[in-house]
């Protein structure tokens, strides 16, 4: 058990409390709060709301039959996550008989189902992406606002109830494959049986490369490669074959630039505020001649349907067909784990940021905030009290006080946080925590966000015992980094050891040689992204017994060999 929890200012209705601690067990979520990267007070609201209300629904709708989902709660802007638990076996056997009945439709065509969940929640984008907000009445904004706060109720509902239903069969398959062959997520022949997909974000740096090409055909490398990033654009500026490529990034952006540089956290700007990412991506595709993921995805896909065939031919008869069903819908889940990031986290928060920030750009004309980004210090209901009388109501003080809050509990200048949560918070022992937490079987608690902690294995002899997100054997020395803003620090060649990553890290994937990772499970981004690039990947190395995991043990510099085959990691220049 950690230290008393400070009572603090609930403006979220989500805010951690002793309470909560008396209700249940919570552990820190590393994977979407990071350290040093806590959330802002409207990112705070976006996310409690969501991950509490539509979450229920969703769960409701798709009941698994040992859980009813995670719950959530903010500790200064950093995310506490429980799980809840059905209370009996009538309860359970309840659930059991829904789901039966609720997985039908996803078993039949899980693509169908997504492309209309894509349509849905793109189309809802649209509103918000288009609206004329300098030339609304306050009337309007108002309106606007209130259609938010509903918006956000059928978006989190949407991208729960998918992850959950094809994760969820998911987790069936992966049984049914521990069953009839022994093997789970972590064994080097299922994680083949996941790879050899491609995704929407894998086409974003397929379109960069693209542009990377034009840019060699207008004979522009050079001015390109021995430019400043910041210099890039107003060099194309000033010629007529610049000009042409530049139009073709604008329309890119267009497209594609609705994603924050930290994918969640209204606080980063978003590329098409800040091209910066895409355009260091530009200059490194401009020495690579070839998409290589194309043949890396290629070859994976070959290999895995080898490994189909092995797989099938080795299970009883009977079993086959059953087998075949559950592991298209459980392959659909590994893919959607990417893609629901693409069209719901990274679109949906970079939509949220422009929303509010517009919002915000009105309520500064009115000298009711400072800056624009004042409004992320606020939430819904305190910005409709400001609206209803925005030359009276004045939002500094409130703004103000929460923006230094929030930076308490942030980066140095260094880059490192300043403030940390415990990983565990409770009133009964952490091992019965998370064995409540591995009983449950919750698809977004264990097979993404973060699993219960691997055994102790002594006689591996390691420095550092996770799991194995994708197999293979990698040495070199390691690049401890916290944010996807510091990715340039990355070299070739280099282990990448962080907390966790997402859609943001992607392109540094194709320069490192290997993966360690605090949090994690099979269906986590770096775990995905890593068997599609081929590349070893260790996670879930935060654990009781390796306090802080790879990002605390680890050094920068240090030669490591990862061993993703077994799960372990050995510094080898202590």
């Amino acid at each position: 058990m950690a230290g008393k929890i400070e009572p603090r200012e609930n403006y979220s209705y989500y805010e951690f409390s002793e309470e909560d601690i008396d209700d249940t067990w919570w552990i820190y979520d590393g994977g979407h709060t990071p350290p040093g990267l806590a959330w802002s007070p409207m990112f705070v609201w976006w996310w409690m709301y969501g991950v509490n209300v539509p979450m229920a629904q969703a769960m409701e709708d798709m009941p698994t039959p040992r859980s009813k989902g995670p719950r959530s709660r903010s500790l200064r802007g950093y995310h506490m996550v429980t799980v809840s638990v059905p209370k009996s076996d009538e309860e359970i056997q309840n659930r059991t008989e829904r789901y039966r009945e609720a997985i039908l439709p996803w078993l039949q065509d899980p693509d169908k189902i997504l492309q209309q969940t894509i349509a849905e929640v793109t189309e809802a984008y649209k509103k918000y992406q288009q609206y004329d907000y300098a030339k609304a009445s306050w009337g309007n904004l108002i309106q606007m606002v209130a259609d938010w706060k509903n918006f956000c109720h059928r978006f989190w509902y949407l991208h729960f109830y998918s992850m959950v239903s094809t994760g969820a069969i998911f987790v069936d398959w992966e049984s049914l494959s521990h069953e009839l062959l022994g093997m789970d997520g972590h064994h080097p022949t299922f994680q083949k049986l996941m790879r050899g997909y491609d995704n929407h974000n894998f086409e974003v740096e397929r379109q960069l490369h693209k542009i990377a090409q034009r840019m060699i055909e207008q004979g522009l490398k050079d001015t390109v490669t021995n430019s400043k990033v910041e210099e890039i654009i107003p060099k194309l500026e000033l010629t007529e074959p610049g000009r042409t490529v530049l139009k073709e990034f604008q329309q890119f952006l267009e497209e594609y630039g609705w994603r924050n540089m930290v994918m969640n956290s209204y606080m980063t700007p978003s590329w098409r505020e800040n091209p910066t990412p895409a355009l260091m991506r530009i200059q490194q595709f401009l020495s690579t001649p070839k998409f290589e993921l194309d043949e890396v995805i290629a070859k994976q896909t070959h290999e895995r349907k080898a490994a189909e065939e092995e797989v099938i031919n080795a299970m009883p008869i009977d079993q086959r067909e059953w087998y075949r069903i559950l592991m298209r819908t459980g392959q659909t889940a590994s893919v959607w784990m990417e893609d629901h990031s693409f069209f719901f986290e990274m679109q949906g928060n970079a939509v949220g940021r422009y929303f509010w920030l517009e919002i915000g750009k009105r309520l500064v004309q009115t000298g009711a905030l400072d800056q624009p980004d004042d409004i992320f210090f606020l939430v819904p209901d305190e910005v409709h009290k400001i609206l209803t009388d925005p030359f009276t109501v004045k939002g500094q003080r409130i703004a103000k006080r929460r923006r230094a809050e929030w930076e308490e509990v942030g980066l140095t200048e260094e880059g490192m946080p300043k403030f940390v949560p415990e990983l565990y918070y409770g009133r009964i022992p952490e091992p019965e925590a998370m064995m409540q937490m591995g009983m449950s079987g919750d698809v977004i608690f264990t097979k993404v966000t973060k699993e219960a902690p691997p055994e102790a294995r002594p006689e591996l002899k390691a420095d550092l015992i996770g799991v194995s997100g994708s197999p293979g054997i990698a040495e070199g020395p390691a690049r401890v980094i916290f944010s996807p803003a510091q990715a340039g620090q990355v070299q070739a060649g280099e282990i990448l050891v962080t907390v966790v990553t997402d859609s943001t890290w992607t392109p540094i994937f194709s320069l490192v040689k290997g993966i360690v990772l605090d949090t994690g499970a099979p269906l986590c981004h770096a775990a995905i992204v890593a068997r599609e690039y081929g590349i070893p990947a260790v996670v879930n190395t935060n654990t009781p017994l390796q306090m802080g995991g790879g990002t605390t043990i680890i050094k920068t510099g240090q030669k490591i060999r990862v061993d993703a085959d077994v799960g372990a990691v050995y510094i080898l220049d202590k």
